[in-house]
């Protein structure tokens, strides 16, 4: 197996971590928050 290959495989392997997490979350009822209204908090947060 070459390097880019298994590097390509882990990049796969974190997506799908990440997506479960994401679908754990959603199954959880985690609150939810628009992409405006969390880089708006995060701006203010950093001062930016």
């Amino acid at each position: 197996m070459s390097l880019a290959y298994f590097e390509q495989l882990q990049a796969k392997l974190e997506l799908y971590e990440k997506l479960a997490v994401a679908e754990a979350e959603r199954a959880n009822r985690a609150p939810k928050v628009s992409h405006s209204i969390f880089m708006e908090e995060l701006r203010n947060e950093y001062n930016v």
